[in-house]
């Protein structure tokens, strides 16, 4: 498994207005707008516990979106670890640590099945046989996260692809405060442990771990989470471990 730090906006290549609007990508491959209500929540004072819901909505990949919210501290109360979708009206993905306190992990899983099973034997490999390429034949080369916005440190994001046999493909990065700003967050498929995985998806799942003691209550968002290439004036603003994060201009 690849890491990439996410050390300071500065430290990777992170350039003020350098594109406007969405980023305006050639091409893309929406994977979720989060534009459909949905929320899962942890509150159970059993560390470890976890609370799973399953959404069909046929504009994000496979047709299913489920999200798990697993609250491991505090152990006693009812503090929550939310994650949700569109809960506000805005059209964003929120990963909730609801207290200064409170840690725990976020998921959110595409795999085509329908089935709600609580915990990770919810996640169905090879769901989306026979297969989505994401690179549309090659010409898409970056795993993207619209408008992230993380609020603390400590939080480590890493994203899964599976392939036919159910091995993952993953690459992760270690996120720290924003700093009130949004970023549009690249990984190029380049970076993923096994780069021929992409061509080939069979599930897709995204882990927003913030179980460590630095990252308690630290919260992220985002807007959107597609597959695409960017403008080519950007492609030679390659940074730390080849990631890309663009600062989003604000009206």
């Amino acid at each position: 498994m690849k890491t990439t730090t996410l050390k300071t906006l500065s430290a990777v290549t992170l350039v003020a207005g350098c594109l406007m609007g969405s980023q305006a990508s050639q091409a893309s491959i929406i994977i979720d707008d989060f534009n459909s209500f949905q929320v899962a929540v942890d509150a159970n004072p059993t560390a470890g516990s976890i609370d799973s819901a399953t959404l069909a909505d046929v504009n994000v990949l496979g047709g299913y979106r489920e999200f798990i919210a697993n609250r491991t501290n505090p152990t006693t109360g009812t503090l929550q670890v939310r994650t949700s979708s569109n809960e506000f009206g805005t059209n964003t993905f929120i990963f909730d640590q609801t207290s200064s306190t409170t840690r725990g992990m976020g998921s959110i899983i595409y795999d085509g099945d329908p089935t709600q099973v609580l915990g990770e034997s919810a996640l169905n490999t090879t769901g989306l046989a026979p297969g989505v390429d994401l690179t549309a034949g090659g010409t898409l080369t970056f795993f993207t996260f619209k408008d992230l916005a993380v609020t603390g440190n400590g939080l480590v994001l890493t994203v899964s692809l599976y392939n036919s046999l159910g091995v993952a493909s993953t690459a992760t990065v270690n996120l720290v405060d924003t700093n009130g700003t949004s970023i549009d967050l690249l990984i190029p498929y380049a970076t993923f442990s096994n780069p021929g995985t992409p061509s080939a998806v069979y599930a897709v799942k995204i882990d927003i771990d913030g179980r460590s003691t630095g990252a308690r209550g630290s919260d992220l968002t985002f807007d959107l989470v597609s597959s695409e290439v960017p403008e080519p004036a950007s492609l030679g603003l390659l940074g730390v471990g080849g990631l890309l994060a663009l600062r989003r201009r604000r009206d």
